[in-house]
């Protein structure tokens, strides 16, 4: 049973504000006292672009280390996505509700409490020797691209042997991962004028939140949305969809008007755009990759933001291994271009995926912990894009794991967590560092 002490941090941790917007100090703050109650001095990182909001937690060494080495680094992302329509969830998204075996709340899985389980599996390995240090590094603007992980990287005061990143994955390793890349594309007619808009009348296109990484999961409320207006007879002066840039939008929101700048070329355009960035995605080499589940390269257009004569749109791609994001990015902005409209483009990801060979070391000795606490040791690959990718194409390898499931969890209202996983996790990252470290 999970303890009344973890339990006690844990409403805390859900219930601080750490939208990837707002920073993640709230939770900094939080885990400092806790990573001393574990023997691991923290030490804040601000972040370089945002100080004032973000920063790295970085806390360690751990255990009694006797002989220096390149240390373990167990890596955990502090932010969370917007939590998207608040009638969509049966509790509240800030406070951690529990009900038997699940908790729920926005971050339970993704992945707040898995910062937890590591900071109380190295309670238990204060004073236990070892012949390599352990640090926890727990990281901002995951959520909006990797930042805190890659500024992590640029300046590393010490480069891992290993490194272990937190993601909601139901106690498997995952040793695979895709790619990210991310887009916002601007459009707006030349010569058109601003004109004052009359109250009109509204409308609503539902759809069902996903994972971006998962789009099959989901219904997208912008896609049904434009379907409906680029045909529609009365001017559409306003267009807003999406709560997060990596989440399939549940809803999508429109205003007709007698008066106002019409928005339906635009519309017809970024409907059109946004068929050529899935026809970009699809025309990559290698087609498929069945360690995936989806075998294939996915994109959606996940935000739209449309008034005063312009649209803007977020459309993202989730890419095999072995894809390049710069190779789409290239390619897209080769047929982004449209006579009589001024089209920008701006990059907003740019994450290569991640593959470590199964007869790795990593792989080997983590699935050999797995298998001896009674779980499944073989190594799966990850449909979504996770800070593991920054470590291990800097070279680190690198493992992903954590507990609670992630496909229709993640990223969807009334996010839930395995109390039992969560108990488990911390058994097993002890266990993990007693054999990576030992």
């Amino acid at each position: 049973m999970l303890d009344a002490e973890f339990l006690e941090a844990a409403r805390a941790l859900i219930g601080a504000d750490t939208l990837t917007e707002h920073g993640n100090l709230r939770a900094v703050a939080l885990l400092e006292p806790i990573c001393r109650a574990a023997g691991l001095e923290p030490i804040r990182i601000p972040a370089p672009d945002s100080p004032g909001r973000d920063a790295n937690l970085l806390a360690g060494p751990g255990g009694g280390v006797e002989v220096e080495g390149d240390p373990l680094l167990l890596v955990t992302h502090l932010d969370t996505v917007e939590p998207g329509p608040r009638e969509a969830w049966r509790t509240d998204p800030f406070s951690l509700t529990v009900e038997g075996e699940q908790a729920f709340g926005l971050g339970v899985a993704d992945v707040k409490l898995d910062a937890l389980c590591k900071l109380w599996a190295a309670r238990r390995l204060i004073g236990v020797r070892l012949s390599r240090p352990f640090y926890f590094l727990g990281t901002y603007g995951e959520e909006a691209g990797l930042r805190g992980a890659k500024a992590f990287v640029a300046e590393a005061p010490f480069r891992p042997a290993f490194a272990l990143c937190g993601e909601p994955c139901a106690l498997r390793l995952h040793h695979a991962h895709k790619g990210y890349a991310m887009v916002r594309v601007t459009l707006r007619g030349r010569g058109q004028q601003r004109s004052g808009q009359a109250p009109g009348q509204a409308l609503v296109f539902e759809g069902k939140a996903a994972h971006s990484s998962t789009p099959q999961l989901g219904v997208n409320a912008i896609d049904r949305a434009l379907d409906a207006l680029v045909s529609q007879p009365s001017r559409v002066v306003t267009v807003h969809g999406g709560s997060s840039p990596n989440t399939i939008p549940a809803r999508c929101e429109a205003t007709l008007s007698d008066t106002g700048t019409d928005l339906r070329p635009l519309l017809s355009l970024a409907r059109e755009l946004r068929d050529r960035w899935k026809r970009a995605i699809e025309s990559l080499e290698p087609a498929r990759d069945e360690r995936f589940d989806p075998a294939t390269a996915v994109g959606s257009l996940t935000q739209i933001f449309g008034d005063d004569g312009s649209v803007a749109m977020v459309m993202d791609a989730r890419l095999l291994p072995a894809h390049e994001p710069r190779e789409l990015l290239d390619r897209f902005d080769r047929v982004a271009r449209v006579p009589g409209i001024d089209v920008s483009v701006e990059v907003l990801r740019d994450a290569g995926g991640m593959s470590l060979a199964e007869d790795s070391e990593l792989v080997r000795r983590a699935g050999a912990v797995l298998e001896r606490l009674g779980l499944d040791g073989r190594p799966v690959a990850k449909p979504t894009s996770t800070e593991g990718g920054v470590f291990h194409r800097a070279g680190v390898p690198t493992l992903v794991f954590g507990p609670s499931p992630s496909t229709a969890n993640a990223h969807t209202p009334n996010e839930r967590a395995s109390l039992r996983e969560v108990e488990r996790a911390i058994d097993v990252y002890e266990a993990l560092v007693r054999e990576l470290c030992g």
